[in-house]
């Protein structure tokens, strides 16, 4: 890649992968398909048993740099950090190795980063998750009056952005505040950073356009989340969410938010010392214990 190129790059597509070989060459053909070819591809393979890393070396193209990654299974996030580490470019956009894009991705995500680029108070952009290629029946929640909003990744339930986006963070910003890794925990929501850079303030704007089609697989990290195993498994992950919400969240979503992780500790029968050591009064402790008794009871949680 010459250095004229790279002035031109703006952004890194970022995969963490594991034993995904079977749904890869549809991300990387709908890559092969983008209307701008200004990207960098990196595959971090976080310890796939299968035949990823043969399948990755039969790609090749002259439109993108492919950058392959291998490390020990860690989980998601512990991809991600490894990834990071080896991007140059501006932003990256994390891609799941089974979701893929649509044909006008990038070419949106280029213009939507020159409309903010150099204006205070951005951690990155966003677009939507659609179930399509026509980018028809969006994933999640979008107010219907705007073409996009501005604001914290804490104010999306209020402002009702909620589900799966896609979002582009700055790279800086993603080498600065890495997901946190625990021994022997395969997860960490990823809700814990995204709602630190809104402590610090930074927002995102959130576009309603649709760039990547997602599939959830029955063996996904998706319906995996779900599971009350893994919430056991990967619990010091959950409790950091729990205690990053009670921060950046605002009234009431984030006793809400507190709630369903003391819920669900109650179902693992961990609720005793779920919330001890979080900087919060003892009446607010009282109070997610009572609303998360309440979604306990209802199985809502």
């Amino acid at each position: 890649m010459n250095s004229t190129y790279c002035r031109k790059v703006e952004v890194t597509i970022l995969t963490p992968t594991y034993n995904r070989a079977y749904t890869l060459p549809r991300l990387y053909n709908s890559l092969l398909n983008q209307s701008d070819m200004r990207f960098v591809w990196v595959i971090v393979d976080d310890g796939s048993t299968d035949n990823t890393k043969a399948l990755v070396e039969s790609f090749k193209t002259d439109n993108f740099p492919i950058m392959y990654l291998y490390k020990e299974n860690g989980g998601k996030h512990t991809a991600v950090n490894l990834g990071v580490k080896y991007i140059d470019t501006k932003y990256t956009f994390i891609v799941d190795s089974d979701d893929f894009l649509r044909e006008n991705a990038i070419e949106l995500v280029d213009k939507w980063i020159e409309e903010i680029d150099g204006i205070k108070g951005f951690a990155g952009i966003s677009g939507v998750r659609v179930y399509n290629e026509e980018g028809q029946n969006i994933i999640g929640e979008f107010p219907d009056n705007c073409e996009y909003i501005d604001c914290l990744n804490s104010e999306r339930k209020r402002k009702k952005l909620m589900g799966d986006k896609a979002e582009i963070y700055k790279t800086e910003l993603l080498k600065q505040n890495p997901f946190p890794e625990y021994k022997d925990e395969r997860f960490v929501p990823e809700s814990v950073v995204w709602n630190k850079f809104a402590l610090m303030g930074l927002k995102v704007r959130w576009h309603k356009e649709g760039i990547v089609v997602c599939e959830y697989l029955k063996d996904g990290l998706t319906s995996a989340v779900n599971q009350r195993d893994y919430f056991e498994k990967n619990y010091k992950g959950y409790r950091l969410d729990c205690e990053v919400s009670l921060k950046a969240l605002k009234f009431p979503y984030n006793y809400s938010a507190a709630s369903v992780f003391y819920a669900k500790s109650r179902a693992i029968g961990r609720a005793k010392k779920s919330l001890d050591g979080i900087n919060i009064t003892l009446f607010e402790k009282m109070l997610i214990k009572v609303l998360g008794m309440i979604r306990y009871q209802w199985g809502r949680y």
